[in-house]
């Protein structure tokens, strides 16, 4: 997802199809860092919501969405810790 809009506007204007239809516009599924490789600050969208997602979640939910999504969490440089604070 880190660079699916530019990837997507390169696919559009290679193919012909931005000539067809424009491309969609993407910028709001961006999410913030800390810029350190330590985490979310906030969410996709920056509105919070999967920080409320979580807040509804107890500790174990938690531990086994991260068991989950560990490599996830791993290559993206995101901290289940945030999540955890939560609680």
């Amino acid at each position: 997802m880190e660079t699916f809009e530019r990837d997507a506007r390169w696919v559009f204007k290679s193919s012909g199809l931005s000539a067809v239809v424009p491309p969609p516009e993407l910028s709001q599924h961006r999410h913030r860092t800390t810029g350190d490789g330590g985490g979310v600050t906030g969410d996709r969208d920056g509105s919070g919501r999967t920080r409320e997602h979580f807040s509804t979640l107890g500790r174990g939910e938690i531990q086994s969405l991260y068991e989950m999504y560990s490599m996830d969490f791993e290559m993206f440089g995101y901290s289940v810790e945030e999540y955890f604070k939560l609680k």
